[in-house]
C-alpha cells in the first residue's frame, strides 16, 4: 500500500507540474493559434508527462488495491495513453515539422531512457 501511494503521489505531482508548465492542455488533440511546442519543464524529460502521470495514478491504484478490476483498468489506461500520445505526435509532427522530429530524437515518449 505504501508503494502504491508513492506511485499515486508521484503521478499527481508530475501532472500538476506539467499542467502548470503547459497551460493549454485540452481533452481533444488539437492546436490553437499561437500554440507553442512545449519542450521545457517536465516535457524536457518525457514527451507526454500528463499521460505518464495519469498512468501512475492508475498503476498506483492497482498496486494499492490489487484486484483484477483495478489491474485491467490500469492496463487499459496505459494502452489508451500510448495510443493518444501517438495520435498527438502525428499532429505535432505535421505542425512543428523538423523541430518536433528533433525533440522526439532527444526525448522519450513516456519513460526516460526506455520508451
Amino acid at each position: 500500500r505504501i508503494f502504491g501511494g508513492l506511485v499515486i503521489t508521484a503521478g499527481a505531482a508530475l501532472m500538476s507540474w506539467a499542467l502548470h508548465y503547459f497551460r493549454s492542455w485540452r481533452f481533444r488533440a488539437q492546436l490553437e493559434a499561437g500554440h507553442e511546442l512545449a519542450t521545457g519543464g517536465p516535457f524536457h524529460y518525457v514527451r507526454h508527462p500528463i499521460y505518464l502521470g495519469m498512468n501512475c495514478l492508475a498503476v498506483g491504484t492497482a498496486i494499492w488495491v490489487p484486484t483484477l478490476t483495478t489491474w485491467i483498468g490500469a492496463v487499459l489506461m496505459v494502452l489508451g495513453g500510448d495510443l493518444r500520445g501517438r495520435v498527438e505526435e502525428v499532429l505535432l509532427r505535421q505542425v512543428f515539422g523538423a523541430a518536433y522530429t528533433e525533440y522526439c530524437a532527444r526525448t522519450q515518449r513516456f519513460l526516460p531512457g526506455v520508451y
